[in-house]
């Protein structure tokens, strides 16, 4: 067939491919076809579980017309005679003669679907099932090839020499199961959808990608507008995304996503599992705590919580490394953008200093609490929580940070800090307070702005908080609200604190064990403080946000030398976002205006 029509042909598939459904452990069927020899393949478990089940999450939001675009397609395809919709089916993504995949020229691919006639399936499509390979238009004018390579499936490609030399052998789960390790193995078992990258067949596409990072890292001071501290901080981070990318190229052996639809909610994994022994391994083999952080933090309604299990050596010595290449890579771009220039230097932090206390650490979490004043103290409700071998030695850390920036310049900027230790006692326990002003230069064009911003962010008092020891760290406030922090001290001492949400706890059920960090999301407060905030402003939806909302989860592992990080998106959260969509098109929709179709008609399946 024309590249048109292979096109065509892999959108179909692939849509049916990216299609999530249930979750199964055992490997589909088709996997024990896809050749060894692949640089890619995109698996569907159960093809029309996995349709069902996307138009199940797409018919929750609004839609107009009869359009059907690619969800009529799959329906057709599913509708095929001859087509076995409750079997698997595969996307193949082949190499070269060298065995690599051109970083220019687009790949060769086959499909591999499931029949239940071959016979029937041709003949639908004008082909002949007695000839070894056929020609079939799937699209009329458009010619396609098909064979039969037996075990209930067919192969399907634009180029008749692809499916003449391709046979389809069984036998080829076992190959596919050690490249993909035991952290791909983890998410294949996890998922009805699967696609996964050879590394090794992949290297001139991911080399490409990498010298375009780089590349669009040169214009980076021309970008900053000649700003040496904004080149060096974008510097900094292009520097640690090239670093993960040489990484994964250098020790990668498989890439892997897996996505999943059940009852509960919708899961994407994303994984890379590294050649055993390498050096990049080393850093992903240690199981994780990061769930037992989360309760160190107060069970209040939150935007976003998270906890990063810092315990673990693996991760302690990438964040090293992290700090180390986005110094070099700041001092480099500040050299490029100044010869004459002295190298940049960060002003002292208590973060900085915590961060330089690294090998103390155990763990950190941190709560962006719903906020009471929406615009005027948006980050009253934070609270954040450091937990260490020596508390006493993590909170002279944090006290030293503070005081070491008062009267440092950056630019315009200067810092004033004014730290009081020892300010209240809450019980037994000694607090310290503390209060940061950020004098602007009267000069400068943005003064006015920052200052109505900081009152935005902290309040009419500006940036102030309480910091105090726990049994096992530190814990701090933003603000002066000793409510707040005594709450989030009984967490810390106790662990009986957010974790014991039940809509969080249900959530986090759904990520993987043994998780090193995990962030939530609160959908409910964001949703409640957004249509509040549009309600003051005179607009905005009239929306009820459910009183028991989950958060959004996402959790990562770093352990079996390889990682998963998956994002969990319960179904309430889907509905709702849903029913806001409708809710929002009603309203702006002209009075009197009649559904397309006419208002009798039954509502179509939306563009996807």
């Amino acid at each position: 067939m024309s590249s048109g029509t292979g096109r065509k042909v892999v959108l179909s598939a692939a849509l049916l491919c990216g299609l999530a459904g249930l979750c199964q452990a055992a490997p589909p069927e088709v996997v024990d076809r896809v050749p060894t020899s692949a640089a890619g393949v995109i698996m569907v478990r159960n093809v029309g579980d996995s349709f069902d089940r996307i138009k199940h999450i797409v018919e929750m939001f609004p839609r107009k017309g009869d359009d059907q675009g690619p969800l009529g397609e799959i329906t057709s395809l599913l509708d095929t005679p001859g087509f076995n919709k409750n079997g698997s089916a595969a996307m193949v993504m082949l190499t070269g003669a060298d065995g690599t995949v051109s970083a220019d020229l687009p790949p060769d691919r086959l499909m591999i679907v499931p029949v239940s006639s071959y016979a029937d399936f041709v003949k639908h499509f004008g082909g002949n099932g007695a000839e070894k390979v056929t020609k079939i238009e799937i699209k009329p004018g458009q010619a396609s090839f098909a064979r039969d390579i037996g075990g209930g499936f067919a192969a399907l490609s634009d180029k008749q020499e692809i499916v003449e030399a391709f046979e389809g052998k069984a036998g080829q789960t076992a190959a596919h199961g050690k490249l993909l390790g035991k952290v791909g193995g983890r998410i294949a078992d996890d998922s009805n959808v699967l696609a996964v990258g050879v590394v090794k067949a992949l290297r001139p596409m991911i080399q490409n990608a990498i010298d375009s990072v780089k590349q669009q890292a040169e214009i980076i001071p021309l970008m900053a507008g000649g700003n040496p501290q904004a080149a060096s901080g974008a510097a900094g981070a292009v520097s640690i995304i090239t670093s993960v990318m040489e990484g994964f190229e250098k020790d990668g052996q498989a890439g892997v996503i897996g996505v999943n639809i059940t009852d509960a909610g919708i899961a994407l994994d994303v994984g890379a599992q590294f050649t055993e022994g390498s050096e990049v391994s080393k850093f992903f083999v240690a199981e994780g705590k990061s769930s037992r952080l989360i309760g160190s933090l107060p069970n209040q309604p939150f935007y976003f919580a998270g906890a990063l299990d810092s315990g673990n050596a693996g991760l302690k010595q990438i964040m090293k490394n992290a700090a180390k290449q986005s110094a070099d890579a700041a001092a480099a771009a500040a050299k490029a953008n100044d010869p004459n220039a002295p190298a940049p230097t960060e002003a002292p932090s208590a973060i900085a200093s915590l961060m330089g206390d690294l090998d103390n650490q155990t763990g950190t979490a941190f709560m962006f609490g719903q906020s009471p004043a929406l615009l005027s103290g948006l980050f009253l409700n934070t609270s954040g929580y450091v937990e260490g071998k020596e508390p006493q030695k993590l909170l002279a850390s944090y006290r030293d940070g503070l005081q070491k920036a008062n009267g440092v310049r950056n630019g315009p900027v200067t810092t004033k800090v004014d730290y009081t230790k020892d300010f209240v006692k809450i019980g037994d326990t000694s607090v310290d307070k503390w209060k940061m002003a950020l004098e602007i230069d009267p000069a400068d064009p943005m003064s006015s702005q920052a200052k109505q911003i900081m009152t935005v962010l902290f309040g009419p008092a500006g940036p102030t908080g309480l910091t105090a020891p726990s049994k096992n760290g530190v814990v701090s406030v933003v603000g002066t609200n000793q409510q707040l922090l005594t709450s989030a001290l009984e967490a810390a001492n106790t662990g009986k604190g957010l974790g014991e949400n039940e809509q969080l706890k249900a959530a986090a059920g759904h990520l993987p064990a043994n998780r090193s960090a995990e962030l939530y999301i609160g959908v409910g407060p964001i949703m409640e403080s957004v249509t509040g905030f549009m309600a003051l402003m005179g607009g905005g939806p009239n929306f009820q946000v459910p009183e028991k909302l989950s958060p959004i989860a996402l959790g990562a592992t770093m352990d079996n030398g390889g990682t998963q990080f998956r994002v969990f998106v319960p179904t309430d959260v889907v509905k709702t976002l849903g029913d806001l969509a409708k809710s929002t098109q009603e309203q702006n929709e002209p009075a009197g205006e009649a559904p397309a179709g006419g208002a009798d008609e039954k509502p179509k399946n939306p563009r996807f």
